[in-house]
């Protein structure tokens, strides 16, 4: 969705930065599998949006299921329920539903959008055993946020985050070792520009001055982090 999406691709692979792509439906997750076969950095993510859900098709449904054998990153998948997108809320958790039934029993990195949705996200992520699913730009009640905590996820927190109060309260209340960064480019701006993976810098550093620690630590607390969510430490 960047305007020169070559340019972010390029700007990843010569920073070496391990960056999960994430995608709105399986189709789109196709043509990323395509451009990237090449990259070492690039982690393709398999994606149902719940703001396309009106664009979910048996075709794309079908292309989901087989597509979970082929990559160990899920997302973007979820709820949102904001009041614009009633119309589609049934939908939505028709999909969620119909995706959750498909990665239960397998271990996948998963990333879930829940805005005004999280204790129904929360019940759900229960209901098909999802184990460690990793809540994106989290904006839900902190009571939710403790429920989410206690059940084992994850977060991943973002720039955007850091430049309000509810957000940085959000981050404080987050233990160091559940937190993931992420950039949620392009709708996330820096001044006049869309954020990229290059920027994750800024997230570093403000991380260092909340939990007091430098950054080559903070880099490595969130990097056993991410291993933690893929079983792999």
């Amino acid at each position: 969705m960047y305007p020169d999406p070559y340019k972010i691709i390029s700007d990843i692979e010569k920073n070496r930065i391990i960056t999960i792509a994430v995608t709105n439906l399986p189709s789109h997750f196709e043509l990323l599998v395509n451009n990237t076969k090449q990259c070492k950095f690039i982690r393709p993510a398999l994606g149902l949006h719940p703001l396309v859900s009106n664009q979910v098709t048996e075709l794309e449904k079908q292309k989901f299921k087989k597509y979970i054998a082929k990559t160990s990153y899920i997302g973007e998948i979820g709820l949102d329920f904001s009041t614009g997108n009633k119309p589609t809320f049934l939908l939505q958790i028709e999909n969620f539903k119909y995706v959750l039934n498909c990665l239960r029993g397998n271990n996948k990195f998963v990333t879930i959008h829940s805005r005004k949705a999280e204790e129904m996200v929360i019940d759900l992520l229960d209901e098909y055993n999802i184990p460690k699913a990793v809540f994106h730009w989290y904006s839900g009640q902190i009571s939710s946020l403790d429920k989410i905590l206690l059940k084992g996820h994850y977060f991943s927190i973002n720039q955007a985050m850091t430049l309000n109060t509810k957000g940085v309260k959000i981050i404080e209340r987050i233990p160091k070792d559940r937190i993931i960064t992420e950039t949620d480019g392009p709708f996330v701006q820096i001044g006049s520009n869309s954020i990229n993976p290059t920027h994750i810098s800024l997230l570093i550093k403000f991380l260092g001055k909340l939990w007091t620690m430098p950054e080559t630590e903070v880099q490595l607390q969130v990097f056993n982090n991410l291993k933690n969510i893929l079983g792999i430490v």
